[in-house]
């Protein structure tokens, strides 16, 4: 038994190159003497050159999985920051155009309640430049000069550049209690301009009794 334990040893030292030369060469021409020893040398050989076969396979394989793996992880925070950097981008638009639709707005209502100087689009014969006075016609500027141009009747010629002022008198209740030419030409423009205000929408006012004045041009 102590032999047989002795030749594993010294057949494992021989495989991995650990003998002596010269105990090398006495255990291959022992290995001639012996044809068990030989077999035991051969099949020694043959199965440690298998562990080592699939330890290396084994190996790759790890490898392989790990780098799977290390990619799959890449890729999922790759997309992950795609993602947000999406989202963000979404979320950045939207608040945008929320801002910019708020200050729109927000110009535009400024615009209608300013009682000086409110500056107010043309129309084809009568055109209202200009208001002073704490008053102004209840459904706004824009509807009021739609009413003008809708109901002007007197479309006679007149000279290019023709302004006047109309003063508007409103009583205790808002109600107009007077219209009547300020300055400018007398004509049967400032005439109609006169009519279309007297027959014209009601007008609302933060104190009154009150005065406003117009300024219109007639075209």
């Amino acid at each position: 038994m102590e032999t047989n334990k002795l030749n594993y040893s010294i057949i494992q030292q021989y495989l991995e190159g650990k003998l002596s030369e010269k105990e090398m060469h006495e255990l291959e021409r022992q290995a001639l003497d012996d044809p068990f020893l030989a077999d035991a040398l051969e099949g020694y050989s043959v199965s440690t050159s298998a562990a080592k076969h699939l330890s290396l396979l084994q190996r790759q394989l790890e490898e392989r999985v790990a780098q799977q793996e290390e990619n799959k992880n890449q890729f999922f925070f790759s997309w992950q920051r795609v993602s947000i950097a999406a989202a963000a981008t979404l979320l950045f638009i939207a608040a945008s155009i929320l801002f910019w639709m708020k200050g729109t707005g927000s110009k535009e209502n400024h615009s209608e309640q300013q009682n000086v100087e409110v500056k107010l689009s043309t129309f084809n014969n009568l055109k209202i430049v200009s208001s002073t006075g704490n008053a102004q016609p209840q459904r706004g500027w824009k509807d009021y000069q739609q009413y003008l141009n809708i109901n002007l009747t007197e479309k006679a010629a007149a000279p290019s550049s023709q302004s006047i002022v109309v003063g508007v008198y409103l009583d205790r209740k808002g109600a107009i209690e007077n219209v009547k030419l300020l300055s400018g030409p007398s004509s049967k423009r400032s005439d109609e301009a006169i009519r279309l205000i007297k027959e014209g929408p009601e007008w609302t006012a933060s104190q009154l009794p009150t005065e406003v004045k117009l300024k219109l041009e007639l075209k």
